[in-house]
Formats: C-alpha cells, structure tokens, sequence
C-alpha cells in the first residue's frame, strides 16, 4: 500500500515536471518565432501544419487498417453466430425438441463464437453476448437479447442499422407480426 501511493505521487510530480518543461519550451519557441522575420514565421507555421498533417493522417490510415485487418476475423466469428442462431430455429421448426445441453457441436461451436466474440468483438458486441448469456427465459426478453447482439455485430462490420431495433430485425425470419409480440 506504502509502495503504491509512493508511485502515484512520483507519477504525478513527473507529470507536473513534464508539463513545466513542456510550457517552458514552447514559450521560447513562441518567443523565438516572434523574434523571426515574418517570411520565416509563415515557413515555420507552413512546416507545423504540414507535420501535423501527415501525423493526423498516418494516424488515421493507421487506425483504419487495423480496423480492416479484424474485419474478416469478425465477419467469420459472427457468421457462426448466426448459422449457429438458424440451425436452432430451423430445429424448431421442425419439431426437434433435443435440448441442446450435451449436444457437443453446439457446445463447441456455442465456446468457439464465445471465443471470437472475446477476441475480436467490439465493446458493444461483447457486452451484448454477455447479457444474453446471463438474460431470462422469457421468449420476449431472449429475442430483444439476441437482437442487441444482431444489432451490435452489424454496426461493428460497418453496416447501418437505421430504422432497426432489438426486435423489428428479426422480422425476416420470424412469420408471426413483430410488433405484436413485442407489446
């Protein structure tokens, strides 16, 4: 305990240090380009921009790129989800009431999308799959769960999810109105 708060108030004195150091060097470098001639002023805030720029923009392709190579791992996860979500409905309707406790290619797949979910899901995504795992048995509330997590997948791959919600996604494979199991 002694040794924590010893490092905490090091870290903040070398945060306060760093600040002082940081405001005392653009002080003379303000200092400096007011003292400069003014063609070398427009130079030096030509050069700034410019160097802050191409920083912003690394930073951006930077940050895409890294987006884009999960991309394909996330498409792959989330597409087990959802054969994973129509095995069990076509199962349903077709009169198959096995229970899926035991069932050991349900539990791989159900651990392998876990898994996926962990590792490459966004925040949202992996927030929803966990309220799901941990939801009621109500039919109405499993439904808005499973539909939170449609949502979350769509949106983190890039796809608009205008005029869906929770429940209305789940209308292309569900034959009853919606709406009305919703109220």
């Amino acid at each position: 305990m002694h040794s924590e708060r010893r490092q905490l108030i090091l870290g903040f004195v070398l945060v306060a240090l760093l600040g002082a150091l940081a405001i005392w060097l653009l002080s003379v470098f303000w200092s400096a380009i007011n003292g400069a001639d003014k063609s070398i002023q427009a130079a030096v805030i030509a050069a700034m921009v410019g160097v802050f720029t191409v920083a912003f923009t690394f930073w951006k392709e930077r940050s895409r790129s890294i987006k884009e190579a999960h991309r394909d791992k996330k498409i792959e996860v989330y597409a087990e989800f959802y054969d994973l979500m129509f095995d069990l409905l076509q199962r349903s309707k077709k009169g198959d009431t096995r229970g899926l406790e035991g069932d050991a290619d349900f539990e791989r797949t159900w651990f392998s999308i876990s898994k996926g979910v962990l590792f490459y899901g966004s925040p949202s995504v992996v927030k929803a799959f966990s309220q799901f795992k941990t939801g009621s048995a109500d039919k109405i509330e499993v439904m808005r769960l499973v539909g939170r997590i449609l949502l979350s997948m769509r949106e983190d791959i890039g796809l608009s999810n205008s005029g869906l919600n929770e429940l209305n996604i789940h209308q292309i494979y569900v034959t009853d109105d919606i709406r009305k199991l919703g109220s």
